[in-house]
């Protein structure tokens, strides 16, 4: 049985991956560090963004979200 999301959950996943996306490619280290993921950290940012992108997605699904013409 397939998962059930509403518009607004699937409008505000979109917008929580685009800032992530911007995080990611013009300061990553905010998001990430500079560890091997050969230690054992690789799993734990990885966890940590997946936990910063659930509470991002949690917190826009409440804001009234208006439609974004893309550029």
């Amino acid at each position: 049985m397939a998962n059930q999301f509403e518009p607004d959950q699937l409008a505000a996943a979109e917008l929580a991956d685009r800032y992530i996306e911007i995080v990611l490619s013009t300061k990553p280290e905010l998001l990430l560090s500079n560890h091997s993921a050969g230690d054992g950290t690789g799993e734990l940012y990885a966890k940590r963004l997946l936990e910063f992108r659930e509470t991002l997605i949690d917190g826009l699904a409440e804001q009234p979200l208006t439609d974004v013409e893309e550029d």
